[in-house]
């Protein structure tokens, strides 16, 4: 479910980029060493919380604060300028 693109889930035509999109969250998962969709994110003491990897991402690509989720990874901060760029090739 978390592959898949927004425009199936709306009334806009669907076109090839949505295999795109599909492929995007893949290399996010890579990138950020997590799953699409994680009902108990680490750290977290509500199992309720979802975590939504390119809501994350998004959000803290808006926020400038992607260097706080990567500070928890100490290889991704050994090359956080690549990883930053990578995820901004993704988002946008």
């Amino acid at each position: 479910m978390g592959y898949m693109a927004p425009e199936w889930l709306k009334s806009v035509p669907v076109t090839t980029k949505v295999d795109i999109y599909s492929f995007g969250v893949l290399l996010l998962e890579s990138i950020f060493c997590q799953r699409h969709m994680d009902l108990n994110p680490i750290g977290q003491e509500n199992k309720e919380l979802e975590l939504i990897l390119v809501d994350l991402v998004l959000h803290c690509v808006r926020n400038e604060k992607l260097r706080a989720v990567a500070s928890l990874d100490e290889e991704i901060m050994l090359h956080f300028n690549n990883f930053e760029r990578m995820t901004m090739v993704l988002v946008s």
